[in-house]
């Protein structure tokens, strides 16, 4: 849907081409990826099985990691069938999202990285390290467990699970934004009032302790200048059809939150108005190594 350029502006989702931009934009100003990376075994000639909303930051340090015989298989943020994907006319957006990464594979002239039907990546082979990068954001927290367990189950015995979720808490502005400050508040508070969706990540290590795995942690933020385009985050969010908007709507009612969204919406495009982005939280563990060599499965490079 294009910009509304009477009022806020209004996007297709959360996986909007400009959301992309600003959110590579992020990722490189933090390098979380180079900081987690250097912690990580990632085996030359290995294989990555890349999970989640794709900003691009990612995939060059994972593609060097492996190596030209390595490869990187990248997926985007869906865990259904393509005929479930069909079926609720998500298969454009699953296009758009892997074009727009697809763009930032192009132009580092990555070799050795190849997109994927998100049903596919679950298929029974197994790599080396899984990354799950913001793939619980906007999942149903009934579902986290079941899509750990299918990302743990094809990590091979002594291969790496990485998982990165933004903190939404540390989302400040400079100077304050009252009106933004308080849409944001109202689409996390009734949100996880709600059950559906965790904007704070204090359950991710939990997700690794309650499977007998210790994980290492390692935490970023950062300050984005005047004209970022995370900026309109949560003008965008709280639209009507952007399906995380639903609880605080259900709530406050159509016409309060549009009110919300007009007051928040100049904040939004302050030219001098610097943004605080979110902590971005990581966490890895290794799984435990056979006992044998004999009993190990090797992983398996995607031709």
């Amino acid at each position: 849907m294009p910009e509304d350029t009477s009022g806020p502006p209004v996007f297709a989702g959360p996986e909007d081409l400009h959301e992309f931009e600003g959110l590579a934009d992020l990722e490189r100003r933090m390098d979380t990826s180079a900081a987690v990376l250097a912690q990580v075994d990632v085996p030359v000639d290995g294989t990555v099985l890349h999970l989640g909303i794709q900003g691009g930051a990612w995939l060059a340090p994972l593609a060097a990691a492996v190596g030209p015989a390595g490869r990187v298989t990248v997926t985007g943020d869906s865990s259904g069938t393509p005929e479930e994907e069909e079926e609720e006319e998500e298969e454009e957006e699953l296009v758009w999202m892997s074009a727009a990464t697809a763009r930032v594979v192009a132009d580092a002239g990555l070799t050795n990285v190849r997109f994927v039907h998100p049903a596919t990546a679950f298929d029974g082979r197994l790599y080396d390290v899984v990354v799950s990068f913001r793939a619980l954001y906007g999942r149903p927290i009934r579902e986290w467990d079941d899509f750990i367990d299918r990302a743990l189950a094809v990590t091979r015995p002594g291969g790496t699970l990485v998982v990165v979720e933004y903190d939404y808490r540390n989302w400040h502005y400079a100077p304050p934004a009252p009106a933004l400050e308080l849409l944001s508040g109202a689409i996390q508070s009734h949100a996880q009032e709600r059950g559906d969706v965790d904007f704070t990540m204090d359950r991710i290590p939990g997700i690794f302790l309650t499977r007998a795995m210790v994980p290492e942690l390692h935490a970023d933020c950062a300050a984005l200048p005047p004209g970022n385009l995370l900026l309109t985050k949560p003008v965008s969010a709280a639209a009507t059809g952007t399906g995380i908007s639903d609880p605080v709507r259900a709530a406050l009612g159509d016409d309060e939150v549009e009110r919300m969204r007009a007051a928040a919406h100049p904040e939004s495009i302050d030219p001098e108005r610097w943004t605080f982005a979110p902590l971005v939280l990581a966490a890895w563990a290794r799984l435990p190594a056979p006992t044998s060599t004999d009993d190990a499965p090797s992983s398996e490079a995607i031709s």
